[in-house]
């Protein structure tokens, strides 16, 4: 589907093979729903004709719902 609006900042991915990649100044596309349907250089971003919400500075993380664990959740983890 077509994005909706563009978060522009430094994002966190993963490669197929599990690495982590950082890739500075890039824009995460979002759809009406708000899923993530895409990601694009950021300065591109500003030609797709989509309001464009400037994070730049900020770490934008696709996926991480809950970033942490509480030591009392360890022991039950896949659970």
């Amino acid at each position: 589907s077509e994005p909706a609006l563009a978060l522009r900042g430094d994002l966190l991915g993963f490669e197929a093979d599990g690495r982590a990649v950082l890739r500075r100044d890039a824009a995460l596309l979002i759809d009406p729903a708000g899923r993530v349907v895409g990601a694009t250089d950021g300065a591109a971003s500003c030609g797709l004709g989509v309001p464009v919400r400037d994070l730049r500075g900020k770490l934008l993380a696709p996926g991480f719902v809950d970033c942490h664990v509480h030591a009392a959740q360890l022991d039950v983890i896949g659970s």
